[in-house]
């Protein structure tokens, strides 16, 4: 487990995406409910970020102008 961030009163944790480390994921949030109040948690969250650098990865490349330019080139390929 490692700190990736902290913005103000957020921390974003990495956690292994392997079955070592998945397999503590109904234990540990069990525990993080149970423990809200203790540790001052108002809400937290999951999300798979190697598939979210995916999206954020295509999106960034589709906005570069050479991007458009293939883009258009391979769309006037296809016409022929």
């Amino acid at each position: 487990l490692n700190i990736k961030e902290e913005h103000g009163d957020q921390i974003t944790y990495v956690i292994k995406d392997d079955v070592e480390h998945t397999k503590v994921f109904p234990v540990m949030l069990a525990e993080l409910d149970e423990n809200k109040t203790k540790y001052q948690i108002k809400s937290y969250g999951l999300s798979n970020s190697g598939l979210e650098q995916v999206f954020l990865r295509v999106a960034d490349e589709i906005t570069r102008p050479e991007d458009y330019e293939r883009l258009s080139q391979w769309k006037k390929f296809q016409n022929r």
